[in-house]
């Protein structure tokens, strides 16, 4: 799929950036030996105010990611546990990781895109914030975004504040030498619907506009799937295939649940 999707699009010009950074193909990083002399660096910090650090499921997560570096090594990793990344939650917040923060570019950027489609049933992202069908949990986080634009002089300071994290990981990565970082998807384990799940860190990769690859780790007390990301420099998804496509080929800790119907033939 990335072999069909990655690359330059002249209507995203953002995506010039990738001009003569795509390999041939992506299924050439699928190799199984592919941790070997890799280093990775554990990032230990909760990425999320509302995380529990005493919770049981926090110390779940926390095994599980002890299983997942042990497994690393096993396979001939190299390991700097923990990397500590300086001012991490404070130049997330400050770098629109949450709802109620990154309001700046989404009502323009949605009014554009429908803008393209004149049969689209709605035309613009107030109308998608206020329609019957949007369900309750996603209204609250769209709505914050109603009424903004990038020209506000908060996004400016935003952009600095995510200029500022990108150092910060970078630097760190080159300090000690990493092919990339890992880290627990969520600090907590999965919830029963409509509740949101704590202890989000997924947040990390879109602030700083880094790839990331999430892979399963592993299972809660309650049987329910725990997981982490490898996230890696800027065109660096080949590194990041080749090191979850050897820890998943060596462990195939993913198993579908008990209730998915056997696939036909």
């Amino acid at each position: 799929m990335l072999d069909a999707i990655a690359g330059y699009d002249p209507k995203d010009p953002i995506t010039a950036a990738s001009y003569r950074r795509i390999p041939e193909s992506y299924t050439a990083f699928l190799q199984p030996n592919g941790l070997r002399g890799m280093r990775f660096g554990v990032i230990r910090q909760p990425m999320d105010r509302q995380t529990d650090t005493n919770a049981a499921d926090f110390k779940e997560v926390r095994a599980m990611i002890d299983r997942v570096v042990g497994i690393l090594k096993s396979r001939g990793a190299e390991i700097v546990d923990p990397v500590e990344i300086p001012n991490l939650l404070a130049l997330l917040q400050g770098s629109g990781a949450t709802p109620n923060t990154n309001i700046y570019e989404t009502e323009q950027a949605i009014n554009g895109y429908l803008a393209q489609h004149p049969d689209a049933p709605v035309r613009t992202f107030r109308a998608i914030v206020e329609s019957p069908f949007l369900i309750e949990a996603r209204r609250r986080a769209l709505i914050y975004a109603v009424g903004h634009v990038p020209t506000e002089p908060g996004f400016p300071l935003q952009r600095l504040n995510q200029e500022a994290l990108r150092t910060e990981v970078l630097k760190m990565m080159a300090d000690n030498h990493l092919d990339a970082f890992l880290y627990a998807t969520f600090d907590r384990a999965p919830t029963k619907l409509p509740h949101t799940t704590l202890g989000n860190n997924r947040q990390l990769a879109p602030v700083l506009g880094f790839p990331a690859l999430a892979v399963p780790g592993g299972f809660s007390s309650d049987g329910l799937p725990l997981g982490f990301e490898f996230l890696g420099m800027p065109f660096s998804e080949g590194t990041l295939f080749k090191a979850a496509y050897d820890f998943e080929q060596s462990t195939k800790i993913r198993r579908p649940p008990a209730f998915t119907p056997a696939l036909p033939k």
